[in-house]
């Protein structure tokens, strides 16, 4: 049996193998033993996202971010990924406010919200 971060592992890696089913089984299976568990939601909201089911993955990350409590929501991966989910939804306020709480949390990650407000400028 394998352990929790063997199995986020092995979805992950399936996921990035375009095995979406295998992965979604494996990410319902840690979710079904903890639910609520903020990298498994997380990942499993972008696997939505990328399958095109963008509202649910969406959702999923920001499920993820809300249950993160030990970091208080303290992952700039998944502020930066939830932008990305928003924007693509045309959320564009909702977006360019999780793009700055990435860059509040890693400042590097200052250059996305510059960029993000570059393509907004040029599509307005």
């Amino acid at each position: 049996m394998a352990t929790l971060q063997e199995a986020l592992l092995i979805a992950f890696d399936l996921q990035r193998e375009g095995r979406f089913a295998e992965a979604d089984s494996v990410y319902g299976q840690i979710l079904d033993a903890l639910p609520g568990h903020p990298p498994a939601l997380h990942l499993r909201g972008l696997l939505l996202a990328q399958c095109g089911r963008l509202e649910e993955g969406c959702a999923l990350v920001g499920q993820a971010i809300a249950g993160d409590g030990l970091q208080g929501g303290a992952q700039p991966d998944m502020h930066a990924n939830h932008a990305s989910l928003l924007e693509a939804l045309g959320r564009f306020g909702a977006a360019a406010e999780a793009l700055a709480r990435a860059a509040a949390l890693d400042p590097e990650r200052v250059a996305l919200l510059n960029n993000f407000a570059v393509r907004r400028l040029a599509a307005a």
